[in-house]
């Protein structure tokens, strides 16, 4: 019954991290340039592995393309 509210929930969550690391990149680069490029690449990877398993999962890809995020 919840399941479809507690996976957009998730899906958000996770975005939202991503987004937030990438975007906290030029503050902290001005502070320290390694911990800047591990915020950016720690974001890019998070959106990246959550792509990855959304639409590598075929019941999930074929869920989102039929229905989109509605389901």
């Amino acid at each position: 019954m919840y399941e479809p509210l507690i996976f957009k929930m998730l899906l958000l969550i996770a975005l939202s991290l991503g987004i937030l690391l990438i975007a906290i990149f030029p503050l902290i680069g001005k502070v320290h340039k390694g911990f800047a490029t591990l915020s950016l690449v720690g974001g890019l990877s998070v959106i990246l592995l959550l792509l990855f398993i959304i639409f590598g999962h075929p019941v999930l890809r074929e869920a989102i393309f039929i229905y989109g995020l509605s389901f």
